[in-house]
């Protein structure tokens, strides 16, 4: 049985315009027959009521409400038509706190940026090809979490995993998409057309890349100005940083996303942010900032591998440093006592 994506309805909900674009162009080439679009959380939620999608396509950081609110919406919204619709959240994001966070409020997979054409596909695939059980309890709404049972266990690992107590309701998984555009698999022609879209897209993006950085600055500032260096004010510098990762490569700004992901890595590890790990910041941004107002495409050769190399090493010195630090406090408290 050949595949039919042109039977398919993916609502897409992003609020960069170049983002949004690309990504239904490569849609669109991978066969999609219809494609909704919308600019942020709220907006996204009138869309798939009104439109009622097969698959909601949704970024994280966005404004009004973000992704993670339009799922909760979508799972747990009385008025909800459909809160069982596959949901596939898009993110920069990638550390296992923030994959945990999007499961756990009921996103069916996820789809770290930048991602590939065939990175999409596959998700895709395995939604139509595996559904899931969806499972309501008074703390979670969405796919049960638990995609295989614990083979030879006399324990319900389904079930604890879910819910210690059980679940309030369980919908079987339905095999409504699959008798909707079949079980077969994309061509390799395909995937490589919509991938060459990824590849060969012109759009420029400093403009967006600075508006990030002026956010960083902004974040910045709050914190020499205001002193404030808990983890609030490292979430200010987190954001902009893991926008400028998740984007940078697809515009061939790959050096760009490379120090990007060095550096979102170092503030989701800290708690605080003190004067040693602000200079780093610091360094960090005056980096970007150059690198983004010289027009820096590519891996930047051997500079750039230079640049890699002494971000890394500042950073994992710094936690070198403070896991000594710890280390010595501790053995301090304990000759004490």
């Amino acid at each position: 049985m050949s595949i039919k994506l042109k039977n398919l309805h993916v609502l897409v909900v992003e609020d960069l315009a170049p983002i949004r674009e690309l990504i239904t162009s490569v849609l669109k080439a991978q066969g999609i027959g219809t494609i909704s679009y919308a600019t942020d959380g709220q907006k996204g939620y009138e869309a798939f009521t009104r439109f009622h999608p097969d698959i909601v396509l949704t970024d994280w950081d966005m404004p009004v409400i973000n992704g993670i609110e339009l799922i909760k919406e979508i799972r747990s919204n009385p008025h909800s038509p459909e809160k069982t619709v596959p949901i596939i959240m898009m993110t920069g994001y990638g550390s296992p706190s923030k994959i945990a966070q999007a499961r756990n409020i009921g996103s069916t997979e996820f789809l770290v940026k930048p991602f590939s054409a065939l990175d999409f596909s596959k998700r895709v695939m395995n939604i139509i090809k595996n559904p899931r059980d969806f499972i309501i309890t008074p703390t979670f709404s969405g796919p049960d979490r638990r995609r295989k049972l614990d083979i030879g266990s006399s324990i319900n690992g389904t079930n604890l995993r879910i819910n210690p107590t059980g679940f309030t309701k369980k919908i079987k998984a339905n095999n409504l998409l699959q008798a909707k555009v079949g079980l077969g698999n994309l061509s390799e022609e395909t995937l490589l057309k919509s991938q060459s879209i990824f590849d060969n897209n012109t759009i420029d993006f400093r403009p967006i890349a600075f508006k990030f950085m002026e956010q960083f600055k902004d974040g910045l500032d709050i914190v020499k100005d205001k002193g404030e260096r808990n983890r609030r004010a490292i979430e200010r510098l987190v954001n902009p940083v893991m926008q400028i990762k998740a984007n940078a490569r697809i515009f061939k700004f790959s050096l760009l996303g490379d120090l990007s992901s060095i550096m979102l890595n170092f503030l989701e590890s800290l708690n605080e942010l003190d004067s040693d790990a602000l200079d780093i910041v610091e360094a960090h941004h005056k980096t970007l900032y150059l690198i983004i107002k010289d027009d820096m495409r590519g891996d930047g050769g051997y500079a750039g591998q230079s640049l890699e190399t002494e971000l890394d090493n500042a950073c994992k010195r710094y936690m070198n440093s403070r896991i000594a630090m710890q280390k010595e406090a501790l053995q301090e408290m304990i000759k004490s006592k």
